[in-house]
Parts: C-alpha cells; structure tokens; sequence
C-alpha cells in the first residue's frame, strides 16, 4: 500500500515536471516561431539602409516617446558599418511575462554578423497579433574599436579615422596619397618682405637689419638689381 501510495506521487511528480517542461517547450517554440521573423526584418531592413523605415511599424509609442527616429535611424547605421550583415543567430535565452492581459518578451540571441560576434537583445510587447519593441540593443566588442567614420575616395568604403590603406579596395587614403599642405611649412616668425612700386614704374623691395654693433641699417633694391 505504501509502496503504491509512493508510486502515486512519483507519478504525479513526473506528470508536473513534464507539464512543466511542456510549457517551456511551447513558450519557446511560440517566441521564436513568433518573434524572430520580426527580428530577422530589423536586420534586413539594417542591410538595406531602411531601418528608419521600421520605426513606424515595428516599435511601440513607449519607445517612440523616448528615442526620435534621428537616433534610431543612428543606431542602424552604426550596426551596419560596424557589424554589417547578420549571418546567423540562436535563440539564447528568453522570458515571456502576461499581466492584465499585457504579454511582453525578453529575448537574447547569440548573433554572428559580417565582422564579427555579438548578442541581440529585445524587448517586445505583444499587439494584436504583432510583436512591437519596448527596447532594442546589440552588443559586441567591435563597437569598441575604433569608430569607421571617413569614406574611401576611390570607392566609398567606410574606414576608421586612422587607416592609411582602404580595408575595401586597398588603395591608398587621401591623407597618405596627397600630403596635406601645411601652414608650418615657412617659420612662423618669417615674413615675405613688401613690395612697393618705384617712380618709374619698378618696384623695390625694403628689408631691415640689425648689424653687429646693435645698430640697424635699411637697404632697398629695385626690380632691376640696382640697390638704394
């Protein structure tokens, strides 16, 4: 009888760790059946420079309050030039939370993109039947490095403020192709004598110098060599 009894709540035990787990199951089936399309149309939207297209249709007035569409057009761009393209990614970790009849999802990937690893990380809001975004962030050491800010002269890559070749075409940069002229290139302390017109037309050059005893003395020359 005991050893029945025993049975009884084993079983019992297992049919709630098993209806627990098929919970998880669902839910996670659910998120990534629902919510990474709606990320994977972020990324492609990213690609093709119309990111700021979406944030009309994929974010909610709760973000809109808070980021203006100048900013998150900003983010896109610096995700672009910096990750580029999204290779792949895998649903990491996840957490979906219902309240008042109010759900909304955490959700992280592990992300591989063009130059390198990252994660992606949403939170969303369930509207209707769409997923709308609460917030939007992608994290990765490449947003440490140097920031690519200037464009390649022969093909328009982006490259940082520091290369001196083209990481696209390999061609040289415009800083190391045309040596930038400089404003040091004559002695600060140097001045171009004046020249000014002579009674028959010439024009005479003065210049001043100090002689050896202290004293200074003057002397001016014509366009035709002869001195005064």
């Amino acid at each position: 009888m005991k050893f029945a009894k025993a049975l009884g709540c084993a079983f019992l035990i297992v049919i709630g760790v098993s209806s627990c787990a098929g919970v998880l199951f669902w839910s996670y089936r659910s998120l990534d059946t629902d919510i990474t399309p709606v990320i994977e149309e972020l990324f492609a939207a990213i690609a093709d420079g119309k990111f700021g297209d979406t944030y009309d249709t994929h974010t909610t007035s709760e973000l809109r309050g808070v980021v203006s569409r100048e900013k998150y057009e900003e983010l896109g761009q610096a995700i672009q030039t910096r990750l580029g393209s999204l290779r792949s990614k895998t649903l990491r970790g996840f957490r979906m939370h219902t309240n008042n009849a109010t759900t909304t999802a955490n959700v992280t990937y592990e992300a591989t993109f063009e130059r390198g690893k990252g994660a992606i990380r949403a939170n969303l809001r369930k509207d209707g039947d769409r997923w709308l975004l609460l917030a939007f962030n992608v994290d990765s050491p490449e947003f440490q490095k140097d920031f690519a800010t200037k464009r390649c002269p022969h093909c328009d890559a982006a490259h940082t403020e520091s290369a001196k070749f083209c990481p696209e075409c390999g061609k040289p940069l415009a800083a190391d192709a045309e040596p930038a002229e400089s404003a040091d290139a004559q002695p600060a302390d140097t001045e171009t004598p004046a020249a000014s017109p002579t009674e028959d037309g010439g024009a005479e050059t003065q210049t001043e110098s100090e002689s050896p005893d202290g004293s200074e003395s003057s002397s001016s020359s014509t366009d035709d060599g002869s001195e005064a």
